[in-house]
């Protein structure tokens, strides 16, 4: 039902209403009336909107819905609604409408009331977007995850353009978390930011306060130099916002708003509250972290602990077990509560009775309070065998007293049981040890004794070391002396530097033979030789506290030995001058055989001839075994004179051809050669290769049966060239192989077969070939035949012959 316009006694009323009021024609939607507070609020004059539709203030997607909201209305008051419209400015306003239809100026009319709700809805869109941010803080438990909640839903909850959020880290400097509406090359450049750098953020965190620049103007006036960053960010607000957290700064909020946009004090409060949960959301995460860092701390030092540990909260159940209870039980499961204390299966020692679930130390120490240390039991493992463990297990309680869980510890004793049995009869028998020791140093047949520091204080002596001092030295007169002091007449000879060297190196003397001048008791200083050990004595840490010295004399051995090697020489000279004496007669036999042999003392016979022929070849034997001592007492004596040169190992074997020939043929076995590839040589002297060819081969004829085979074969590599000669004679024992080469040896001798020579060929041309600069080995099997391998170095391109003589001494160091 339609109403009148109110009196005109009303229009003051209606003109100075604090609450935007209208009035509209029904038919064609014309505003025929405001109040002031509606001309404020969409910002016209009485002019300008007194000739507007109503179609002029809402915004164009919501003017075909004006019609119809017209026509539904039917007279009567219009059911409120919620709308939208527009200011002068083009801004959008949400408003509540309430209407009521009245007749004015004679037209139907329509009274609307239009109270502007923007400010109320945003405050709750806000509410709304900040209850969105606090649910997904309370679902984060990372930094991570609270930067993706506070920047990438507070920038769309503020209407931001882009935001960003920083740590402080433990350099010092802000670090970079999350970052939105940034190019990639800003966020790169600005991960970390030094805080004495002027810049918002590290602004905010230093100062302590909050940062809010309105625009442009603003942020040029303070960051001059940041026009570049402007670029990227906008010209609008800005804010930097420090989070805090018990007074004490941790990172800092920053959030850059679109050109125009304005930071009210609802913005900035609502910033504000946004920073205050991210702070908050931050100190539960790292409390968070700090709680799961000590817990995994605790579970690595439980489990590091070599004992068993078991935790349990109120109810019994099972929360931790560390490895070594796993060990000990061969199995620790986690008992959901007391009653099923009863896995572990375990007994008490004095009565042999079962423990019971609620007997266990710490189902004791949870329902009761009960505090055990090193309670005995034993126990069964999973696999069935048995053991004894000590229990110690206290309650657990929160701040307030009040009795949370429990902890039980196990150290498994079974091993210090079964030891502890055995302990008396381990004393004694160390005991026993120690004495066998002692009378072991005190009869030992050489010298020990040991010293102490670096000045070498002697500690023990046994008695064979006191003859090796000389006369007149007693062992309590050395005991708990320094050794320069208690033996001077050893300075000068050098063992105490020896001593020294090895007190400071740690590293073990080992002397031969070492000379030294003691008095024998006669007054005089005597030579004698010791062989001596001088052994570091390292304590627990590695470190030299003292050395063990172990001796003993040998002068009496290198006396000997001296005489032996005077000995063998006056031998080899004996040798080597009946050699020569014995030569003389034998050549005079052969000449005088050879004059006979031609007729020149007249006829002979054929048995003369016959005879004359066996006297020649027992002269010539006789002649080749002198000659064979005199070279080997010549080798001995070093007299045997080298001349090197290049020797083409085909023309050597060529030569020694021609002088086992005959034996071959008269044997009848088969003999072959391969002086390996052409042009194949070898550094040596001609003569002395050919001489150790020849007894080789000489060798290996004596030793082939009919119809057997010799070989000869020589092959180059890696700078030398091997000529092994092979038969298939009756080899040599495995047992014998070592002293092959040893002079006066025949392997192959043996009563029912003498062979020809006194054993010195072999001998002989193994010296001949490390004379050379080569050596001689053999390989044999017994029954199946040998081969002799002659190693001579490579003849080099253009060598020229080399005079080498083997000076005394030479053979013993080329065997060495």
């Amino acid at each position: 039902m339609q109403k009148d316009a109110p009196p005109r006694e009303l229009g003051i009323l209606f003109e100075r209403n604090p609450v935007p009021m209208l009035v509209a024609d029904i038919e064609t939607l014309d505003i025929v009336e405001a109040n002031q507070a509606a001309l404020r609020q969409y910002g016209y004059s009485r002019d300008e909107f007194l000739g507007m539709n109503l179609a002029q203030i809402r915004p164009a997607e919501d003017v075909p819905l004006l019609a119809q909201a017209f026509a539904r209305s039917g007279g009567g008051v219009m059911a409120r609604g919620a709308f939208r419209h527009t200011r002068r400015d083009g801004s959008v306003l949400d408003v509540e409408v309430s209407t009521e239809d009245l007749v004015f100026d004679g037209r139907p009319s329509r009274l609307i009331v239009a109270v502007d709700v923007t400010a109320r809805k945003q405050a709750a869109h806000r509410l709304e977007r900040l209850q969105s941010v606090t649910a997904a803080l309370s679902q984060a438990w990372t930094t991570e995850q609270v930067a993706e909640a506070v920047v990438g839903r507070g920038v769309d909850a503020l209407g931001a353009r882009s935001g960003a959020l920083a740590m402080l880290g433990a350099d010092g400097d802000l670090h970079l978390v999350k970052g939105i509406g940034y190019p990639r090359e800003a966020l790169e450049r600005y991960r970390r930011i030094p805080l004495d750098t002027p810049f918002p953020l590290s602004d905010a965190v230093r100062d302590g306060e909050p940062i809010f620049l309105a625009g442009a103007e603003e942020r040029a006036a303070r960051y001059p130099h940041l026009a570049e960053l402007r670029q990227t960010n906008g010209q609008g607000p800005m804010a930097a916002v420090p989070l805090l957290h018990d007074g004490r700064t941790v990172g800092v909020l920053g959030l850059n708003f679109p050109d125009g946009a304005a930071l009210g004090d609802d913005e900035r409060a609502f910033i504000g509250t946004l920073a205050q949960q991210c702070s908050q959301a931050l100190a539960r995460v790292q409390a968070h972290e700090a709680a799961e860092m000590e817990r995994r701390r605790l579970a690595a030092v439980l489990d590091a602990i070599p004992i068993g540990v078991w935790i349990a909260d109120a109810a019994g159940a099972v929360t931790h077990v560390n490895e070594a209870a796993g060990g000990i039980f061969g199995e620790a499961p986690l008992s959901p509560g007391i009653d099923a204390y009863g896995d572990y299966r375990g007994w008490w020692p004095e009565t042999g009775l079962p423990v019971q679930p609620r007997e266990w130390a710490l189902a004791r120490a949870i329902t009761q309070g009960e505090v055990t240390v090193g309670e005995l039991l034993e126990i069964e493992r999973a696999d069935g065998s048995r053991g004894f463990i000590l229990n110690s297990a206290a309650p657990i309680r929160d701040g307030g007293g009040e009795l949370v869980g429990g902890v039980v510890t196990a150290l498994d004793v079974t091993g210090r049981i079964r030891a502890e049995a055995e302990r008396d009869q381990a004393l004694a028998l160390a005991e026993t040890a120690r004495d066998r020791l002692r009378r072991i140093f005190q009869q030992a047949p050489v010298a020990i004794a040991t010293t102490r520091g670096a000045d070498h204080v002697v500690e023990t002596v046994n008695p064979a070391y006191l003859p090796l001092l000389g006369a007149g030295h007693r062992a309590e007169e050395l005991l708990g002396r320094p050794v320069r002091e208690a033996l001077p007449e050893f300075e000068g000879q050098g063992f105490f530097e020896l001593l020294d060297e090895v007190y400071r190196t740690a590293q073990p003397f080992i002397g031969t033979e070492v000379a030294a001048r003691v008095d024998r008791g006669g007054g005089t200083l005597d030579e004698v030789f010791y062989n001596f050990v001088y052994q570091p004595l390292v304590d627990a840490a590695g470190q030299v506290e003292g050395l063990c010295a172990v001796a003993v004399d040998v002068t009496a051995l290198v006396r000997a030995r001296q005489a032996a090697e005077d000995a063998n020489r006056a031998k080899s000279d004996f040798l080597a001058s009946m050699s020569h004496e014995l030569r003389t007669p034998l050549n005079a036999i052969g000449g005088y055989v050879e004059l006979i042999q031609l007729g020149l003392r007249g006829p002979v016979t054929d048995t003369q001839q016959h005879d004359l022929e066996r006297i020649q070849r027992s002269q010539r034997h006789l002649l080749s075994l002198v000659n064979d001592v005199l070279n080997f007492a010549r080798l001995e004596a070093g007299a045997v004179r080298f001349q090197l040169e290049d020797v083409p190992v085909t023309r050597a074997l060529a030569e020694v051809d021609d002088y086992v020939a005959p034996q071959v043929r008269a044997r009848g076995v088969r003999y072959s050669r391969d002086g390996g590839r052409p042009g194949l040589a070898v550094r040596a002297d001609a003569e002395k290769l050919k001489q150790v060819l020849l007894n080789l081969l000489t060798n290996a004829l004596k030793f082939t049966p009919a119809d057997g085979e010799i070989e000869v074969r020589c092959a180059a590599s890696e700078g030398s060239a091997a000529i092994r000669v092979r038969d298939t004679g009756c080899g040599i024992a495995a047992e014998k192989l070592p002293f092959i080469f040893d002079p006066f040896v025949q392997a192959g001798r043996a009563l029912h077969r003498p062979q020809e020579g006194v054993g010195l060929g072999l001998a002989i041309s193994r010296d001949l070939a490390r004379g050379m600069g080569g050596e001689l080995a053999v390989e044999s099997v017994e029954g199946r035949g040998s081969t002799f391998i002659l190693t001579l170095p490579l003849a080099p391109s253009a060598a020229a012959p080399v005079d080498v003589s083997v000076a005394p001494g030479m053979q013993q160091a080329l065997m060495e």
